[in-house]
């Protein structure tokens, strides 16, 4: 039986919010890691330039 103002065809919830904040997460962590390993690099080669 449909309840009123509710669609025949709705979709199941598919939690698929849940990964999308995961992932924004895991991937601002993988960014962050990745700027910091550069700039110790470039921190590195210019004290061996001295």
């Amino acid at each position: 039986m449909i309840e009123k103002g509710q669609d025949e065809e709705a979709l199941p919830e598919t939690g698929e919010k849940e990964h999308s904040k995961a992932g924004m997460i895991l991937a601002s962590l993988a960014a962050a890691l990745g700027l910091t390993g550069l700039l110790g690099t470039s921190k590195k080669r210019k004290k061996e330039d001295k």
